[in-house]
């Protein structure tokens, strides 16, 4: 079966804006949030919504409906599929999170890349949020790292330690990058703490070490403190490792490039992930 065809999308974005229309006065009683708990239970990835966000939400899953966001989804994610020979079904849902009471920004990251994953085996979401604008790049860039992480997910499970969490993110973005490049604009505008930027002898120093001691941890604020930085680990009220922001997801990603130019994406993928030792040594 093409890979067109193992690739569905959870239609969420018209069923939001729709909903982000109706009223929210009245909280949990209102109209909006009735609607919303009618969907929630029975469609995928509906509960990564905040149903009571105010009007940014609602002109973020517009710009989304605009550039036709969940067509370019199935496109990136079948590409992926194609370029990692993976022959399994998947099912995304581009979704826009919005900052509230029960979402915080730096705790929602952490859930989603630091945490083993627990979504249904096959499902993944694709995150855009509210008041950070996305183009039809990113859009493209963050299903092929989604569906890379559903793949790694079906192929050796959930990532638990700190090694397979920076070998899966690794491979989601390098991959990413490859089949989606950082367009003139973003590279010109793009910040030395991005995940995205270059990776620094900084940062390969910093990781490397932190990988030595804490490579087979499975404790968040280890995991946290290495792929994200000692910014987030701190907000979260964690030790400072003395990481830069982003610095593991940036070592990460190079060393990740460097396993699929060697061996391609299928490979890369098949492979098990390393042991710390191996990890450390490459950086």
């Amino acid at each position: 079966m093409p890979p067109a065809f193992r690739v569905t999308i959870a239609p969420t974005l018209s069923t939001m804006a729709a909903m982000y229309r109706l009223s929210r006065e009245g909280g949990p009683r209102s109209e909006r949030f009735r609607a919303y708990v009618s969907h929630v239970e029975h469609e995928w990835g509906m509960v990564a919504y905040n149903p009571m966000a105010g009007d940014a939400a609602l002109r973020a899953v517009e710009a989304l409906l605009q550039m036709d966001a969940e067509t370019l989804a199935a496109e990136a994610a079948s590409e992926a599929l194609e370029r990692c020979e993976f022959d399994e079904p998947i099912t995304l849902a581009v979704v826009v999170r919005s900052r509230g009471m029960w979402t915080d920004r730096v705790a929602t990251e952490i859930e989603l890349r630091a945490s083993p994953i627990t979504a249904p085996a096959g499902h993944g979401i694709v995150t855009f949020w509210s008041n950070e604008p996305a183009n039809e790049l990113a859009v493209r860039r963050e299903s092929v790292a989604e569906t890379v992480r559903v793949m790694s997910t079906a192929r050796h499970g959930s990532a638990n330690s700190l090694v397979e969490v920076l070998w899966r993110e690794g491979l989601a973005c390098a991959l990413a990058a490859t089949l989606v490049p950082l367009g003139e604009n973003e590279t010109t505008a793009i910040a030395a703490e991005s995940q995205w930027a270059p990776a620094t002898e900084a940062d390969a120093r910093a990781v490397a070490a932190a990988i030595e001691v804490l490579g087979d941890s499975s404790e968040l604020g280890d995991i946290t403190g290495v792929l994200l930085g000692d910014s987030s680990a701190q907000t979260m009220g964690w030790p400072a490792l003395g990481i830069p922001e982003r610095a593991g997801y940036r070592w990460a990603i190079r060393h990740a490039a460097r396993v699929i130019a060697l061996s391609g994406p299928a490979a890369a993928l098949r492979a098990l992930p390393p042991t710390p030792t191996s990890l450390a040594a490459a950086g």
